[in-house]
């Protein structure tokens, strides 16, 4: 039989609960008829980027919206290691350039409805 590591495991795990979590959002959302797209790629603009940028969360016209799950982990997780931030830092910046807005919203915040709150707020509902 054959093994799994334990880090493969505990992201496994992760990426288990983070998905839970964007079905939530998705979830209320749905709920208030907001229409979204999931796993949303940004445009490329020739000469500028050469990789993919993908936000959890689309609402048209100009809203994007990133779920963190990983905020009360207690290892280091993709989005708190240095690279990882940087890697944040230009995501934002490009879809900045873009002249769309983004939410960056925690676990604790869509469990507790402030992140469905945030949206509908800026959407003027």
């Amino acid at each position: 039989m054959k093994t799994i590591p334990v880090r493969d495991l505990v992201k496994e795990i992760r990426d288990q609960k983070i998905h839970a979590l964007e079905d939530e959002l998705a979830k209320q959302l749905d709920d208030y008829g907001i229409k979204h797209e999931r796993e949303y790629k940004l445009p490329k603009k020739a000469g500028v980027i050469k990789r993919n940028f993908v936000y959890d969360f689309f609402i048209a016209p100009e809203l994007l919206i990133e779920v963190q799950g990983g905020t009360w982990a207690k290892t280091k997780g993709a989005h708190s290691s240095g690279t990882g931030i940087r890697r944040d830092c230009e995501k934002l910046i490009y879809a900045t350039t873009l002249r769309y807005r983004q939410f960056s919203v925690t676990s604790d915040m869509v469990k507790k409805g402030e992140a469905i709150n945030a949206i509908l707020k800026f959407l003027g509902k």
